[in-house]
């Protein structure tokens, strides 16, 4: 019973720790106050899309811990329809960014560089 209730709190805490960290991306993201915010579907379905208009920016954000996020222009809602594999076997996306400790930095080297 001790060891049932161990890793049911090891899952709670890790549950707790990556909706953390998703939380910590998408307040970051919104710091930078995008021009809108939409809600993926297709290959893209449960993400969230972070629009930069005037950057020619759009970020697809990953609702899911340990996941990525899909960086487009123009074309995004295009590109939005096909499969992550299409869009990653072709290098469709303007840049992809994996959950990890350089993700922030990475986001602002993107949202810097474009004006």
């Amino acid at each position: 019973m001790h060891k049932f209730l161990l890793n049911h709190q090891l899952v709670l805490f890790q549950t707790y720790h990556d909706n953390f960290h998703e939380v910590l991306l998408h307040n970051l993201i919104n710091e930078y106050n995008p021009d809108f915010i939409a809600y993926g579907s297709s290959g893209f379905r449960g993400y969230i899309v972070f629009g930069f208009c005037k950057k020619n920016l759009f970020f697809l954000e990953s609702i899911f811990p340990n996941n990525a996020t899909y960086i487009f222009e123009s074309d995004w809602e295009e590109l939005s329809k096909l499969t992550k594999s299409e869009i990653l076997n072709h290098n469709l996306q303007k840049g992809r960014l994996i959950h990890n400790a350089n993700w922030p930095t990475e986001f602002e080297k993107y949202m810097n560089a474009n004006g």
